[in-house]
């Protein structure tokens, strides 16, 4: 299962993702993520992986693909970011800052 929450501020908008990204909900987000390209330019788009407990070859790919548009990502346990590491351009810190982006 997984729950996203969209915060909204006047300068961005994260989406936290709570649980797994596998199977039928990487679409779902892949669909937000879509639907937000209409949004003003001047809103930036960030990921909070804080609570998401595991992605499948399926989300790791969509994370990748978003990280190339531009889409920060933050947060993620030791096991997603060991899942995401290995493409130093998505590595993260534990408090969510990109490292090693060479």
């Amino acid at each position: 299962m997984l729950r996203i929450d969209s915060i909204q501020t006047e300068s961005a908008i994260t989406l936290e993702l709570h649980g797994r990204l596998i199977g039928p909900w990487v679409p779902l987000l892949e669909a937000l993520w879509k639907s937000t390209e209409g949004c003003p330019a001047q809103k930036n788009l960030a990921l909070d992986l804080t609570d998401l407990t595991a992605i499948d070859g399926a989300g790791r790919h969509l994370l990748r693909l978003m990280k190339a548009q531009s889409v920060t990502l933050a947060g993620g346990g030791i096991g997603i970011r060991a899942l995401l590491d290995d493409d130093q351009s998505v590595a993260l810190t534990s408090t969510g800052t990109r490292k090693g982006a060479a």
